[in-house]
């Protein structure tokens, strides 16, 4: 039986309709009028626009788990995923339904640097702004307050009574009269944030520097003057580097500011760890150095005096790493111990519940430790202050630390239907490159407190503005750019 005419020129089109229907579901993928496209899917490994938690070593397998519900369990920290981009977008809203298990706070953070490999890092979850807070904004400041207090507390001159998550403060306006120059005998390894109030409108500093060349190669030591972020002088130095792997002479870098204005000034020393700082002499009468501070050794070195490895501090809570088998020693915060055993391990040091307030000593005999903290560190108790409010962490105890108010950008979660679940969610704007996206989810503590964080579901919502004849034609131009990146 022959087939009409009209019904075979039929059959022949089918295929071209399915092909047209096909790229143009893709070209509306690309480029939806609305500017708008979500994904929402279990977190079981089989979709394409999201891969699951990697390293193995750190999360379970994506899929059915043990006890019966499907998507993947997080049990050490850091781990990373990546997710494919649908097309130019501007930003993306990350949704997660999660439960957790003794873990009272989680980050996550979309790569911004791949060279440097830096994330931006967003606050996802807080069990302790779950219960007696309550959301707030004033002067375009967001965060939370108790809720038996007024919103204004928020923005608060007490930078003891309040933290930040996420967020950044503008600095105080402070000046100081009294010039005194005074001389630290100190070891610092590599990169280091000093934090100062101006005297008489002057910052005045002089570090030496010595290169110990434990790796081959020379090393470049840059230093950065700022104000709330913006950047006032920058300079650089080479060390110059020794085959025989013997220390350099130390080099003193003099630096001297004037005519600023009251406030508090960062200098920044940027260095490998191969770098230290011997000594620092300053006329300063208030600088800290923090949040991280890295105390080197003096091998290979004989300064005139002992360094200090005792400082004093306004940090609460404080997380202690060594590298070398010499460094492991009883370390101290205030009445607080701790033994540092392993290397490569980093434990945390929490002040005592009764010592709260006020400058604490932290000791750390040997040397040879880096910290991080909540706040800062001083070589002087006299130098000691705070230029900005402390960092939230996962130890915060906002209770038993007097906090009255969180600066930040955090979004409380809301419960998904069935009620057993949270919904976490967090914005970022999108970076020009960058096929896939990489993200990471930092659950500070959790495999020492045998904590957990069970992801079931991943929704993605990329966004950008609805495409207009003019827009359709710059976010081609976009993706026309990509793809030449690529090649």
């Amino acid at each position: 039986m022959r087939i009409p005419r009209v019904a075979a020129y039929f059959f022949a089109t089918i295929p071209w309709i399915l092909v047209i229907a096909c790229l143009g579901g893709l070209f509306l993928l690309r480029f939806p009028p609305s500017g708008r496209v979500q994904f929402t899917f279990p977190l079981d490994g089989s979709h394409a626009w999201f891969d699951p938690f990697l390293p193995g070593q750190r999360v379970s397998q994506a899929g059915v788990q043990a006890d019966g519900w499907s998507g993947q369990r997080i049990f050490d920290e850091p781990v990373y995923a990546s997710a494919r981009l649908p097309g130019v977008y501007d930003q993306v809203t990350v949704s997660l339904e999660a439960t957790t298990t003794r873990q009272s706070l989680i980050e996550l953070g979309i790569l911004r640097d791949p060279y440097a490999f830096s994330f931006e890092m967003h606050p996802l979850w807080s069990s302790e702004l779950a219960q007696g807070w309550r959301q707030v904004s004033v002067n375009g400041i967001s965060g939370f307050v108790r809720t038996d207090t007024p919103d204004h507390v928020l923005v608060t001159n007490d930078l003891d009574r309040v933290v930040t998550w996420g967020a950044t403060t503008t600095s105080p306006r402070w000046m100081d009269q009294i010039q005194s120059s005074k001389t630290y005998e100190l070891s610092l390894r590599g990169t280091h944030d000093f934090y100062v109030v101006p005297t008489n409108g002057i910052v005045s500093f002089t570090l030496a520097v010595q290169d110990v060349n434990r790796s081959r190669g020379g090393d470049f030591v840059a230093f950065r003057f700022s104000h709330e972020e913006e950047t006032l002088w920058t300079d650089a130095i080479g060390t110059g580097g020794s085959l025989d792997r013997k220390p350099n002479d130390v080099y003193e870098k003099q630096m001297r500011f004037d005519g600023l204005a009251p406030g508090v000034y960062r200098l920044s020393v940027i260095a490998d760890d191969n770098v230290f700082i011997r000594r620092v002499t300053t006329s300063a009468q208030h600088w800290v150095v923090g949040p991280r501070l890295y105390l080197g050794d003096t091998a290979g070195y004989a300064p005139l005096q002992p360094t200090q490895t005792s400082m004093w501090t306004n940090s609460r809570h404080v997380i202690a790493e060594t590298f070398h088998a010499e460094g492991r020693q009883t370390i101290s915060l205030g009445s607080a111990h701790m033994q540092i055993t392993k290397t490569h391990t980093p434990v945390a040091l929490d002040r005592a519940a009764d010592e709260q307030s006020e400058a604490r000593v932290l000791q750390a005999p040997k040397g040879d430790v880096r910290f991080v903290g909540d706040a800062f560190f001083a070589f002087d108790p006299q130098a000691l202050f705070l230029p900005k409010p402390r960092r939230m962490t996962d130890a915060s105890n906002l209770d038993q630390e007097g906090v009255v108010a969180v600066i930040t950008p955090y979004r409380p979660p809301t419960k998904t239907s069935d009620g057993g679940w949270l919904r976490l969610s967090t914005t970022y704007l999108l970076p020009l490159s960058g096929d896939p996206l990489k993200f990471v989810l930092s659950a500070p503590g959790i495999f020492s407190r045998s904590g957990a964080v069970d992801i079931r579901t991943v929704d993605l919502i990329y966004e950008r503005p609805a495409l207009s004849p003019r827009e359709w034609w710059k976010a081609v131009k976009k993706e026309l750019a990509l793809a030449w990146r690529r090649l």
